[in-house]
């Protein structure tokens, strides 16, 4: 299948209507531009070197990264307006005010797709380049070229303008060149009273300056390779995973775990050991040494929680490496129940201890050997106090009394 191949009154047409845009667009920036420029600041200094800025990282260079050089002393300052990347000032003792501005706007859709060549060839055909001027700007000088292989064209013209109720005279050499699809411009003024002879030959002067500032444009991703600029890509890549993986601390694998001791067993049958004996050792004491019966709910617990008090202390003391230190848990509970051992046999022993005083209370002494009403053991008549503990209390003389079964409470809660 043949491909027809547009005829040149279709590529004439479509050239037209590139140009055409391109008019259009250039007007309203340069009409823009215009509008930052009359907004001056004041600074001190004159130029005696030069220094470097580069729109990288900026955000108002849209991923723009444009170098080029400008007087030492020049105030700085960051731009104000949209599109407007830096503003670098010189205030004269004369009251004439030097200013370069760097802009930076995107390209309508309609021509952001056009190829560096084809633009230079539209750019060259416009003619008559005074047309994309503000109105009541006189131009100058207007030719197309390139920066740093980049079409643009170069504009030199003088207009007047009114900011705050001041009226002022501007003298602009304007850079402007086409790249990545973004319009970059480095305007150039020079600016003072309307009709000031010191503002137009202060220009004249500084058109080398201007000039220079013109040349010294650089592109360095223009120049790139393509397999750098990838080699960076994938770095860069690399890089965010490694930070990726530091941040969730698994960038280097987790140390090789140590071999396990073959004794191991001996190690954890000692540490049981020992864990249980410094925590038991204490509530056997108490309860079986010193005491010898059963505490009460409320004793039992207040002990048992002292004790693992104490043990944590101690076994903290001791570089102890457990967190949640569970088998010292144990060891309270069983604390508690060795201080509650025996409780129900207490209180029953004691209940019938007390029935069986209330039996003998206020009796007549025997006269033969008897049998005690709580144990069961044989005293005899002179007895006044069981093997098991209880104590007769005896009546000389008087009648047996009703035996109270009212014993009161329980000696153990």
């Amino acid at each position: 299948m043949a491909v027809r191949r547009p005829t040149s009154t279709e590529i004439q047409g479509r050239q037209v209507a590139v140009t055409g845009m391109l008019a259009l667009f250039l007007t309203i920036s340069v009409s823009h531009a215009v509008a930052q420029t009359q907004e001056s600041s004041s600074g001190a200094g004159a130029a005696s070197s030069w220094v470097e800025y580069s729109t990288s990282g900026h955000p108002e260079a849209k991923g723009i990264t444009v170098k080029f050089k400008y007087p030492t002393g020049w105030r700085t300052a960051e731009g104000e307006r949209p599109n407007v990347v830096h503003k670098f000032v010189e205030q004269r003792s004369d009251g004439v005010t030097r200013q370069v501005m760097i802009l930076v706007q995107d390209f309508p859709e309609e021509i952001a797709g056009i190829a560096e060549t084809d633009l230079y060839e539209a750019l060259s055909s416009m003619g008559d380049l005074s047309g994309m001027l503000p109105a009541g700007a006189r131009i100058l000088n207007a030719v197309v070229t390139r920066y740093d292989g980049a079409p643009g064209f170069l504009h030199v013209y003088v207009i007047q303008g009114e900011y705050a109720g001041l009226r002022a005279e501007l003298y602009i050499m304007q850079h402007m060149l086409f790249y990545k699809g973004k319009v970059v411009m480095v305007v150039c003024s020079v600016g003072g009273a309307p009709g000031s002879p010191e503002c137009a030959s202060t220009f004249r002067e500084s058109e080398p300056l201007f000039m220079q500032m013109g040349i010294s444009i650089v592109l360095p991703d223009k120049w790139t390779r393509t397999e750098d600029r990838e080699l960076e890509k994938k770095a860069q890549e690399l890089s965010d995973q490694v930070a990726r993986l530091k941040s969730t601390g698994s960038a280097r694998p987790p140390p090789p775990s140590p071999p396990l001791d073959p004794e191991w067993w001996v190690n954890l049958v000692l540490s049981a050991v020992l864990t249980w004996a410094i925590g038991l050792t204490p509530p056997l004491v108490i309860r079986f040494a010193l005491l010898r019966r059963p505490l009460s709910k409320a004793g039992a617990c207040v002990v048992a929680a002292c004790f693992l008090v104490a043990n944590l202390v101690v076994f903290v003391a001791l570089g102890s490496e457990s967190k949640t230190h569970g088998a010292l848990f144990l060891v309270a509970l069983a604390s508690y129940a060795i201080l509650r051992a025996g409780a129900k046999r207490h209180v029953g022993k004691a209940y019938a201890s007390r029935r069986a005083l209330a039996k003998v209370r206020g009796m007549r002494r025997p006269q033969t050997d008897f049998k005690c009403p709580c144990c069961g053991l044989i005293n005899p008549p002179a007895a006044v106090r069981c093997d098991c503990g209880l104590a007769f209390e005896w009546a000389e003389e008087g009648p047996k009394p009703e035996v109270d079964d009212d014993f009161g409470p329980d000696p153990l809660p």
